[in-house]
């Protein structure tokens, strides 16, 4: 059902939404409360691969970039599914100006 609608899933424009469709059938992710993501991905090997990620201060600003910098360093997403998601792999923070005071960026350390 959530590969079939995934409007409804998050709503227009918004990060579960576009992920089910971006994966097409492949994957799916859902937040919930405080900031809690599920994530369900089939590998190309043909397993499958299950991630959960909480934000401690329950914050959702950090949450997509967050989960696009996992999931391409554990390498399962494919350039197409990256490219349709590129938009959530940084978020420039801006003033009310409109000047750039920040950025938010995700960094795995290994």
């Amino acid at each position: 059902a959530m590969c079939t609608n995934p409007i409804l899933v998050g709503g227009a424009n918004r990060f579960d939404s576009l992920f089910i469709e971006a994966l097409a059938g492949r994957g799916i992710t859902k937040i919930g409360g405080e900031s809690v993501r599920g994530i369900s991905i089939k590998k190309p090997s043909g397993g499958s691969v299950g991630i959960a990620l909480k934000v401690l201060d329950g914050n959702f600003r950090a949450m997509p970039i967050a989960t696009m910098r996992l999931l391409e360093h554990l390498e399962l997403l494919n350039p197409v599914e990256l490219e349709k998601l590129d938009k959530f792999r940084m978020k420039i923070l801006r003033n009310h100006n409109q000047l750039e005071i920040g950025r938010i960026e995700a960094i795995v350390e290994t």
